[in-house]
């Protein structure tokens, strides 16, 4: 399911605030923080942390930076088409007109998370 995976050195910038994602991240090893309008959050990327769906569900551009903050981050990365296969695509999380369509859309992405969720947990229990 995986592409790569990739390595990323203390403060290296994994996504940019504002850029276009084409890349869904799971964190294997390491941590990341997070910065969002030039504000670091409390919360802390770790190990089975994933990031980068938004900007490839809802086709806008990275809302947030995620920045190393170890000495090294390893990614498991998908890319948009391999995301899209397995999750569903930008059209099919936008597609409807009405409120039925629109809940039907919800209940879709909601599966979709899940989905990942139980890969992360998967992936987690692989790479232990």
């Amino acid at each position: 399911l995986f592409d790569y995976v990739r390595t990323f050195k203390k403060g290296a910038y994994i996504v940019k605030q504002g850029d276009v994602g084409n890349i869904f991240y799971i964190l294997k090893s390491g941590e990341c923080k997070v910065v969002e309008n030039d504000v670091e959050k409390e919360h802390k990327m770790v190990p089975g942390d994933y990031f980068g769906e938004t900007a490839l569900v809802t086709n806008d551009v990275r809302t947030a930076s995620i920045i190393v903050s170890t000495d090294k981050v390893v990614c498991a990365c998908i890319d948009r088409e391999t995301f899209e296969k397995n999750f569903g695509t930008y059209d099919r999380f936008v597609r409807g007109t009405n409120a039925i369509e629109q809940s039907k859309e919800a209940a879709k992405i909601e599966q979709s998370r899940k989905a990942i969720d139980m890969l992360i947990e998967s992936c987690v229990i692989l790479i232990y």
